[in-house]
């Protein structure tokens, strides 16, 4: 099958988005702006970061700047020959550092590139009193950024903790975290983390929030960031480290609910000057539990209503290892090579009971049904990387690039029997049997290159390239039982075989500066999809192409380093995951059964938003959006069979506007208080397969950590969380309202190298999801069950040398591609 083709020319594509951008933004824009720029490092040379940079003229301070993470910084300001400019640098742990600007041979202001502070020898007195504050929250143009290290709340925890104080995120106990009422993908030093759900959870609750610079909140990602999804992205930024050595952590959990549940995991980094290794294991195993009852009514042409009851029972036993190990290699003080190796190995035994009670009038029984689903799944995931960057300049422009190869595979093994009076034991007795041999295979290559360059007088270029190309292969084997000659036979209309290939390639460029006190960025990123879907079985081929762009443009005023106020847009899409397209048939009964769809198109999403913050710990968010093409799960019910499936479909269009609010407030010296509120009005409009539905409600999001200092100098400290989730509508479901209550103790032990914490989740038991269908002639009810209750003990030693660096997580290139494969 030939691979799609693709007619997207990446160098003349990327170069007319250059220029463009820098026609309209460029130098020739700011020429009533003057810049300066400088790296600000202690005594021993190491770079100095969060230092506030205040530029003075003897009208007040009329720019501001907070260095990075290499101590650099960059000053935009309206300049008129004579002013008289002065430079403050402030820092915690340093002298103040006040130095003019003497105009420079063309009458601008200039100074010193490279900056050192003095260390505060005051600092050192036992009785020294503190007064400077370094900066916790920054609103930039298209984020938010939250200081970890400089938050007493996030210190002493792990990396969910931390997310659980960040301004403007809500989360809950299942590992689930939403920005204005949208999820979020998760990505530590711009690399995407490839989990969700409790094994997020896990991976987030082992990594330490001391280990965290800061986390950006970012709502609207901008074009550097694949326009795939339609959520929002969270990026954990590591600190560095440049001392040698080695250190680790081993950590295990515990967690009981119906059953229980065990994890164990180590890390390991060891570096030298010219190279640093890591890995890591983590390795789980647990059993599940879930019940879901269904009430549904079905009403034939001749008028006769029957109603089916149906109570699941789903337990399941999984485990599964993660490993993890990479090398960087220092070639010189600016260029790093490096490979990674991820692979992710698991299995899972989920045995689906269900009971069937069929009735007129759901008072007197007609007859019962019993069907027992037991199923073998296993999958394994093994990626590599490799990547090289160069640093181009001092100012940290730089040329990345990354090459990436990954293989899924997956089978599923199900055997399906139905009888009247009990669970059958063998085909032979079952009034109706079959099973299926499912085997899923997932390549995906890519190669992706990004460039930043710092280009004067306080503008920043970013450009880039990238292509993916992906093949997925299902092949879907059914057989029914044949009672007439007591064996399984081939199933010709059920089975199948799916080949789906999709080859992607982008380009993007962005522009960043400041004017005064206006910060702006505004990107472009176009996207060439090529799709070919190939039946096998029925040799039918169908193939999408199409050209994308996705702009983006934010704009933020500061009134001073507190207060600000910004505006961004931008557009994004949503292609379907790779087994959504899947159309081969998942079977819970005989009569009830769920199936992809190979023709899904994507959604696209416009979205607005208004930003305020306030006094540095009230964010007000104003946001609205419209989603064409949004694709979600229906029932379709068959009254004449009495049979309902569960297909996927694109709706005709999401309206949504809403207001989100979250603010951190210190009520005593050893309790904080962190709110979010997110209230919004949706409406969704449907027509498909002859389903019409106009839904419009208003739904609210409530969510409130209460952090506890129990005995700070013990390292002891507690939490309590609650959630409410108000009554909403997703596609043609009517969701009611749940609630969550938890609480939990963390303690430091062993001179604070271990970490113990024990948690108690869905206290009052509400989680339960309740769900309503009512459209045209159907009518359904479903509650779901999660055996969310239960407690989680985690322990985790930290060994070696602290002040090792931890390894340098990078963004591979097929990371977004990836995060379809899950289901």
């Amino acid at each position: 099958m030939p691979e799609p083709v693709l007619r997207l020319s990446l160098p003349r594509a990327l170069s007319g988005l250059a220029i463009w951008w820098i026609t309209a933004f460029g130098p020739a824009g700011a020429s009533a702006q003057t810049s300066f720029s400088g790296q600000i490092k202690a005594p021993d040379g190491t770079p100095v970061e969060f230092a506030t940079v205040l530029l003075y003229l003897d009208t007040g301070i009329v720019a501001r700047a907070v260095s990075d993470d290499g101590g650099h910084f960059w000053l935009n300001w309206p300049w008129q020959a004579g002013d008289n400019n002065r430079l403050r640098i402030i820092r915690l742990g340093f002298r103040s550092l006040d130095m003019p600007l003497a105009p420079g041979a063309d009458g601008r202001p200039a100074g010193p590139t490279a900056i050192r502070l003095e260390p505060d020898e005051a600092l050192t007195l036992n009785e020294a009193t503190i007064v400077a504050r370094a900066p916790v929250l920054e609103r930039k143009a298209d984020r938010l950024v939250f200081y970890v290290e400089n938050s007493l709340f996030a210190s002493g925890g792990t990396a969910w903790d931390a997310l659980r104080g960040t301004p403007g995120l809500s989360s809950s106990e299942q590992g689930n975290i939403s920005v204005n009422g949208k999820g979020v993908g998760i990505l530590v030093n711009d690399k995407l983390v490839q989990l969700s759900g409790e094994q997020l959870l896990g991976y987030l609750n082992a990594l330490k929030s001391d280990d965290i610079r800061r986390i950006e909140v970012i709502a609207n990602p901008p074009a550097r960031y694949d326009a795939e999804g339609l959520n929002g992205l969270i990026n954990i930024v590591l600190k560095k480290n440049p001392q040698l050595g080695w250190n680790g952590t081993v950590r295990a959990g515990y967690q009981q609910n119906t059953y229980a549940k065990y994890n164990i995991g180590t890390t390991l980094n060891y570096r030298q000057k010219q190279f640093n290794a890591y890995s890591s294991v983590l390795l789980n195993y647990g059993e599940y539990f879930m019940r879901e009852k269904l009430w549904q009514r079905f009403a034939d042409s001749a008028g006769e209503v029957v109603f089916y009851d149906q109570t699941l029972r789903r337990p399941r036993t999984q485990a599964g290892e993660s490993l993890r190990a990479g090398l960087d290699y220092f070639i010189g003080p600016k260029v790093t090579a490096g490979v990674l190796y991820t692979g992710n190995f698991g299995w899972r035994r989920p045995d689906d009971n269900t009971a069937t009670v069929i009735s007129p009038d759901r008072i007197e029984v007609d007859s019962t049904l019993f069907t027992a689903n037991r199923s073998d799944q296993q999958s394994n995931n093994n990626a590599l990387n490799a990547n090289l960057n160069i640093t181009l300049d001092s100012l940290a422009s730089y040329l990345n690039i990354d090459a990436d190869w990954l293989k899924f595979h997956s089978t599923n093994r199900l055997n399906s029997q139905t009888g009247g009076s009990a669970f059958p034991k063998d085909p032979a007795s079952s009034l109706t049997a079959f099973r299926n041999d499912t085997r899923q295979t997932i390549r995906i290559n890519t190669v992706k290159a990004d460039w930043l360059q710092h280009i004067g007088q306080g503008l920043t270029l970013e450009a880039g390239v990238k292509y993916n190309y992906s093949r997925t292969d299902n092949d879907f084997l059914a057989e029914n039982w044949n009672r007439a000659t007591q064996r399984f036979e081939y199933d010709p209309v059920n089975s199948n075989r799916l080949v789906y290939e999709e080859a992607i390639t982008a380009c993007y460029a962005s522009i960043a500066g400041t004017a005064s006190r206006l910060e702006y960025k505004f990107g472009l990123r176009g996207e060439h999809t090529g799709v070919e879907i190939y039946s096998v079985t029925q040799n039918k081929r169908n193939k999408q192409d199409y050209f994308k762009l996705f702009p983006t443009a934010y704009l933020l005023y500061a009134f001073n380093a507190e207060n600000s106020i910004g505006v961004d847009v931008g557009r994004r899409i949503q292609r379907p995951a790779f087994w959504e397209l899947n159309p081969f048939r998942i079977y819970l009964t005989p009569f009830s059964y769920s199936e992809g769809n190979p023709l899904l198109q994507p959604a696209f999403t416009y979205e607005a938003a208004l930003n305020a913050t306030l006094k540095g710990v009230h964010n007000l968010t104003i946001y609205a959006g419209i989603t064409d093409d949004l694709f979600t799960q229906f029932p379709v019910q068959d009254n004449a069979s009495r049979s309902i499936r569960y297909t996927r479909g694109n709706l005709t269009e999401q309206r949504y506007a809403g207001l989100a609010y979250q603010t951190s407030t210190t009520l005593t010296k050893w309790w904080t208080l962190t709110s979010n509120l997110d209230v919004s009005r949706e409406q969704q409009r449907s027509r498909f397969a002859q389903l019409e539905a106009d839904y419009t409600r208003t739904v609210a999001n409530v969510y409130f950590v209460h952090a506890l200092k129990i005995a700070p100098k013990r390292g002891i400290s507690g939490e309590i969380t609650l959630h409410y989730a108000s009554p909403s509508v997703r596609g043609f479901y009517h969701l009611r309202a749940t609630a969550h209550l938890a609480a939990g103790l963390k303690a430091k032990c062993f001179r604070d190298q271990a970490d113990v914490s024990l948690y108690a989740f869905d206290i009052l038991r509400t989680t339960t999801a309740r769900s309503d269908v009512e459209l045209q002639d159907q009518r359904s009810y479903s509650e779901q069950f999660f055996d969310m209750q239960g407690i989680r003990l985690n322990f985790s030693w930290k060994f070696g040398r602290n002040s090792v660096p931890k390894n340098r997580e990078r963004q591979t290139g097929n990371t977004d591609e990836a995060r379809r494969i899950g289901g």
